[in-house]
């Protein structure tokens, strides 16, 4: 359940003249550029990493928005992606679908056994904006 307290169900039944009303809505909204109160309020549920802590790092959180909100973040987020895959080279990980984060750990890890004991030496440098988790 989201913030506006509709079950997710309830927005699987939603048929064609009710669909046509939601598309309606998120034009108007887009239109007007102007975003609803209702959609500025998000619930922060925290969810502890390890047991009886207070640090916030050892937290994770899902964050529940309204339904009608998270659709219309999906229509501003399609046109950004698709200008992203244009713009983004084919070897920056972490931001396409399939390059993540694992699979250059995983393309740096066959470097580093095809290159073991062989010169020239290869080194990494790898950065983090935020710790690992242990």
């Amino acid at each position: 359940m989201a913030t506006d307290e509709i079950p997710v169900e309830l927005s699987r039944c939603v048929k064609d003249d009710n669909l046509d009303k939601l598309v309606n809505l998120c034009d108007s909204i887009y239109d007007c550029r102007r975003w609803p109160d209702e959609f500025t309020k998000t619930v922060m549920i925290p969810i502890p990493i390890k047991q009886g802590t207070n640090k916030c790092t050892e937290h994770r959180s899902i964050s529940l928005i309204t339904h009608t909100a998270k659709i219309m973040l999906k229509f501003m987020n399609r046109p950004l992606v698709t200008k992203m895959q244009e713009n983004v080279g084919k070897e920056q990980f972490g931001f396409r679908r399939g390059t993540g984060t694992r699979d250059a750990t995983g393309l740096i890890r066959i470097i580093g056994n095809i290159y073991r004991g062989k010169t020239p030496s290869v080194y990494v440098l790898q950065t983090w904006k935020r710790p690992l988790r242990e």
